[in-house]
């Protein structure tokens, strides 16, 4: 059977190691196998294991990963842009420097994973499981992340530019420096959170729990707060 067969698609797959390649096409099993720099374009491969596999600067553009078990991968500059990883394993998974653009990650593991400098712009993340995860300086402008789990995460300088929140836990996470600016927040759970020097410009957090929140430095601007009050303090003459 060829590989393009094997794989759903018209372009053959690539890597430097192409036994343990075809024993992933056939089995859909390849844990800790060595698959750095592998080309699976548009691969179809549901419920895959490749728990602790190295996919590091892989190319995995629209792939099919639904329910896979990828825990402990590395992903680390990987490209995953439109790929789909609804109820992955991604736990405890290096996924930094990557690009997972467009993304779906609805109901993913990612608990404990590695997403620092990582493109997740307009991906969706809806009730994703993101535990202690580390976004620090990722992008997810207009990203979705209804209901997910963002507790203990770190979110350092992390950009959430037109992101939707809502509903999120974020107990003790750290949005420090955060780019939240149009954010939708409302009903998300910020028990304990720091959001020092945040930028929460055009964001709204009605119903939001802010006990206990530190929000020294932070920048209030057109900004609904909890109560439906509108703060402005962080405005410049400018109306910025």
């Amino acid at each position: 059977m060829g590989l393009s067969l094997l794989l759903g698609i018209s372009a053959a797959a690539q890597a430097n190691n192409p036994q343990q390649l075809q024993q992933l096409l056939i089995s859909r099993r390849c844990p800790s196998c060595d698959l750095q720099g592998v080309v699976l374009y548009q691969a179809s491969l549901p419920r895959a294991d490749l728990a602790q596999a190295d996919l590091s600067e892989s190319d995995l553009r629209q792939a099919s990963l639904v329910n896979a078990n990828l825990a402990g991968a590395n992903l680390h500059r990987a490209d995953l842009r439109e790929a789909s990883l609804s109820e992955a394993d991604l736990s405890g998974a290096n996924l930094s420097k990557g690009r997972l653009d467009a993304a779906v990650l609805i109901q993913a593991n990612l608990n404990e994973a590695n997403l620092s400098e990582t493109n997740l712009n307009r991906a969706r993340l809806n009730q994703g499981r993101l535990f202690g995860v580390s976004l620090v300086n990722a992008t997810l402008a207009e990203a979705s992340l209804v209901s997910a789990n963002l507790s203990r995460s770190n979110c350092s300088g992390a950009n959430f530019q037109g992101a939707d929140l809502f509903r999120v836990n974020a107990i003790k996470a750290n949005f420090s420096g955060a780019d939240l600016s149009g954010a939708d927040m409302r009903d998300i759970r910020l028990f304990d959170a720091n959001l020092t020097g945040a930028n929460l410009t055009d964001a709204n957090l009605i119903g939001a729990n802010i006990q206990e929140a530190d929000f020294s430095e932070a920048i209030f601007c057109r900004t609904q707060m909890p109560d439906g009050q509108v703060e402005n303090s962080g405005c410049s003459e400018e109306g910025v």
